[in-house]
Order: C-alpha cells, then structure tokens, then sequence
C-alpha cells in the first residue's frame, strides 16, 4: 500500500500574498499566480524547501544533462501519488483556487517530515510588517542567450504534454 499525502484545509483567501509573507524568508520559496483575476479557473501556488534542486550554472549549459537529472529525481518519487535557472523538487505546497473557494496547505507522500514542520510552522506564524522595498542587489543578466532558452522551454513543454 503506498503512502499518502496529507492535505490540511485553510481559511479561503482569494489571494497567498499574506501567506507569502510567512514563507518568504524558506529557502526556494517560489510563488506562482495564474495573473488573471477575471477567470473563475484562477490559481496561486506558493512553495518553497524544495528536496532537490537543479542549477543549470552547474551543468555547463549542458541543458541536456540538466533535464535528465530533473527526470531522474523525478522517476525516484514514490509511483502510486498522482531553462537556465534552477529547478527544485517540491513536496509541499500552498494553493488558493478560487473556482472551488479552497485554500490548501498540500504535502506529497514523500515530504520530509523536517520540511513539513518547518512550513507548517511559518504558516501559523504571525506575519510581520516589511517596509523594505524590492531592489536589486545586482544589475540583472541573463545567463543563456535566447534561442537556448526557447528549446528549454520547449522540451519542458514536450514532456508536460507527454505527462
């Protein structure tokens, strides 16, 4: 019998921008919005303390190589539960969805009982009140040129539809 995740129903809230306060400070904190308030299917994700990561930086643009790491990790997941950068491996996630009205804190089988303590924990933590302001510490430059980036995300694309 294979094991289960663990799914703990939140307060629905239409938007994770205050739950994003509790977990900006967690390593690999990641929070991903559909952007588009006028459709019913909207979705907000907020994730962060991935298992694994994947920087590109260390594959020597060797992309290739890169994705068959992500899938090797992937493939080691237990069966049974349904680019330059870096790509994680996440165990637990936070989702609001508003066709449902639901806010979820979700676990998968696999998540390290350390990673759910540590979000769990945020979670029911006050929020405090930054006055800092975004800006960046560095100027920005991309670290692969842009026909590079498109075959990424178009094999990235392939093996989605691929499931």
């Amino acid at each position: 019998m294979g094991l289960k995740g663990r799914v703990v129903p939140l307060p629905y809230t239409h938007s994770l921008i205050e739950w994003a306060d509790r977990l900006a400070h967690l390593p690999g904190f990641a929070y991903l919005d559909s952007g588009d308030a006028g459709i019913d299917t909207e979705l907000e994700l907020i994730t962060a303390l991935p298992t694994n990561t994947f920087a590109a930086k260390d594959y020597s643009s060797d992309l290739a190589r890169w994705m068959t790491d992500i899938e090797g990790a992937l493939a080691t997941m237990d069966a049974s539960a349904t680019t330059l950068g870096t790509a994680g491996i996440f165990n637990g996630m936070l989702v609001s969805h508003a066709q449902s009205g639901t806010t979820e804190l979700l676990f998968h089988p696999d998540c390290p009982a350390d990673t759910r303590r540590c979000i769990e924990s945020a979670i029911h933590q006050e929020t405090k009140k930054s006055k800092r302001t975004f800006a960046l510490t560095e100027s920005f430059r991309p670290s692969i040129n842009k026909a590079d980036y498109r075959q990424a995300v178009e094999r990235i694309q392939e093996y989605i539809l691929a499931g």
